[in-house]
């Protein structure tokens, strides 16, 4: 019987003799305290040799993405600092002037985009107000930029003053570097104006030279490139016998526009609108007038 206990000792595994799960735990405790003893090297994976190996491994395809990339936080930041101060520096302008014509101005340009701006005015006696807005081309970035010389965009202004005349008239004064469209329809004339490149048309006869005389004055004192200027009827056919008149002043600017706007830019939308308001047209042309857009009421649907 003792033998073959014996027997059944030897042949059995470590861990089931007797104490065995102690002295096992015990050995684990000492190597577990050894490590824990043992001071924890920190080892510093950025040396001088893998930098080395870092730069040896930046390609020609990686310098120039970097390089692009470089050049266009360089012009978006330029260019949204450079918009910033010249829409400041124009409304700084408009306001003084504006403000001598209209109770209220705003204090700053209503920004749509980063690149279109615009205010409104109101407070003047036969106004309803106005509108001037300013956009610049898309050059806060280099796609904006290869975009805009694609499609040949300018900075351009565009002002609409709508107002009411004393007298009840459809006439209009239409002063671009082209005949309109509708010269023929509407029998606008050809009347003098002293610039090398606009041409002024008018169905107001001599009374149209009052206004022309305004825009004629300022242009001779500065080089603002004027694409059209339109002054009458917001309903320029007639058909629905609108007495509400628009002024309006498209200006194409150069690529820094503060040279070109100024107070007497401003001077001139009020001042070629009153002029305007206040325009004495005889009967015969009144008549005239009339009779033309009624004859298109019936040429032209509703």
């Amino acid at each position: 019987m003792i033998l073959c206990v014996l027997l059944v000792l030897a042949l059995s595994d470590d861990t089931e003799l007797p104490f065995a799960d102690d002295e096992t735990q015990e050995n684990e405790n000492l190597v577990e305290n050894e490590k824990i003893s043992k001071p924890f090297k920190v080892e510093s994976y950025i040396t001088k040799e893998s930098l080395q190996n870092m730069w040896k491994s930046f390609g020609l395809l990686e310098l120039i993405v970097a390089i692009i990339f470089s050049i266009y936080l360089l012009i978006y930041f330029w260019s949204s600092m450079f918009s910033r101060r010249m829409f400041k520096r124009i409304h700084d302008s408009f306001q003084m002037t504006l403000g001598n014509y209209f109770s209220y101005v705003p204090s700053k340009f209503r920004a749509h985009s980063r690149h279109n701006h615009e205010i409104y005015v109101t407070g003047r006696t036969s106004y309803q107000g106005g509108q001037i807005k300013l956009s610049f081309t898309k050059r806060s970035d280099i796609i904006g930029i290869l975009y805009d010389w694609i499609t040949k965009s300018k900075n351009r202004l565009s002002t609409e003053f709508s107002f009411r005349t004393t007298l009840d008239h459809s006439g209009l004064i239409y002063i671009a570097k082209e005949e309109p469209s509708f010269a023929a329809i509407l029998e606008l004339k050809q009347i003098p104006f002293d610039h090398p490149t606009l041409k002024c048309y008018t169905d107001l006869g001599e009374s149209g030279e009052v206004v022309s005389k305004i825009v004629e004055k300022y242009l001779s004192q500065c080089s603002a490139d004027f694409s059209v200027i339109e002054i009458g009827s917001t309903d320029r056919f007639g058909i629905k016998k609108s007495s509400l008149m628009v002024s309006r002043f498209e200006i194409e600017l150069p690529f820094n526009p503060s040279n070109v706007i100024d107070s007497n830019l401003a001077d001139l939308f009020v001042q070629a609108s009153d002029a305007f308001i206040s325009l004495e047209i005889s009967k015969e042309t009144r008549k005239k007038i009339s009779k033309i857009r009624e004859s298109l009421k019936t040429q032209i649907p509703n």
